[in-house]
């Protein structure tokens, strides 16, 4: 974490403003944000969102300045590793992230009766579970609960997917992340709760080899979706289950139009703030030659 800088872009909206079309301004940028905050102070609203890029935060507070040049008071500022730790420890309280599942910080304590209890610091990177894409796909990990032994969690940030997915069953869990603060934060909050069975690898999914699972999980941008949709699907067993996220309202028909889905059947779509998740089950390989027919086989 050392040297890692944060940029918080602080949003003070009037009670009258439309909240959610600022808010919108968030899911059209799909800018990797850590988190969207919102707090009250004194009868004004206040958002603050966190970037790991400085450019990123920059743009986002064009974009909300031209949508309300005059009543939303808008401040961007650098926050160092130190700061950064303080500030987000601010916000990040325990929850629920399934109705079994609470999600306590690290060294917070509560006493709320849970089947479940994930102890997680997310100082070091991001995915805490607030996030709506990350809640979506918990709601398919625990639906799918049981049906699966194997797991990919492609950009894991935090390892919070994977640890969900041990949770309801999974055993063979392999978790995936260019970053290597990512996969650091991962395998320490892999090891504060007893996972010791995940495998952390650091690197491109892109140009890494892998053997195919029971469930994948890419809970990425829709650009990145695309991109890679080959290579996702190739990770997936005969009629074992991926999990698409990060998919915005604005980019929900483009992902539709643009993700290919030969080979796949769509089980559930949920939609959360404005976030598209979408559940498949990948064909079996005698049922997809049904489905291409004899001249395509």
């Amino acid at each position: 974490m050392a040297g890692k800088t944060i940029y918080e872009l602080r949003c003070a909206v009037p009670e009258d403003t439309a909240i959610l079309s600022l808010m919108d301004q968030f899911v059209i940028a799909e800018i990797d944000l850590v988190r969207v905050v919102e707090t009250d102070v004194r009868g004004t609203k206040v958002l603050s969102v966190f970037c790991e890029r400085g450019g990123e935060a920059h743009r986002l507070h064009s974009a909300c300045a031209r949508l309300f040049p005059a009543e939303c008071e808008l401040t961007v500022r650098r926050l160092d590793a130190g700061q950064w730790q303080t500030r987000w420890k601010q916000f990040f309280v325990p929850f629920f992230l399934t109705p079994d599942i609470l999600v306590v910080p690290s060294g917070c304590e509560d006493d709320r009766d849970s089947t479940h209890r994930l102890k997680i610091d997310s100082t070091s990177s991001f995915g805490i579970g607030t996030h709506p894409t990350t809640r979506s796909v918990c709601a398919f990990l625990r639906k799918c609960g049981g049906a699966y032994r194997s797991f990919l969690d492609i950009g894991t940030g935090t390892g919070i997917l994977s640890l969900v997915a041990w949770i309801y069953g999974a055993r063979t869990i392999v978790a995936i992340d260019c970053d290597r603060d990512a996969v650091a934060a991962a395998a320490e909050n892999f090891s504060r709760n007893g996972l010791y069975e995940g495998t952390l690898r650091h690197g491109e999914f892109s140009r890494m080899s892998l053997p195919r699972f029971d469930f994948v999980a890419a809970n990425l941008l829709t650009d990145d979706l695309i991109r890679e949709r080959e290579k996702i699907v190739s990770a997936v067993a005969a009629g074992g289950l991926l999990a698409v996220s990060g998919i915005s309202r604005v980019s929900a028909r483009r992902f539709a139009q643009e993700f290919d889905e030969r080979g796949l059947s769509l089980i559930e779509v949920r939609e959360d703030e404005g976030w598209h998740s979408f559940l498949f089950r990948r064909d079996s390989d005698e049922r997809q030659e049904k489905k291409d027919g004899p001249d395509k086989q």
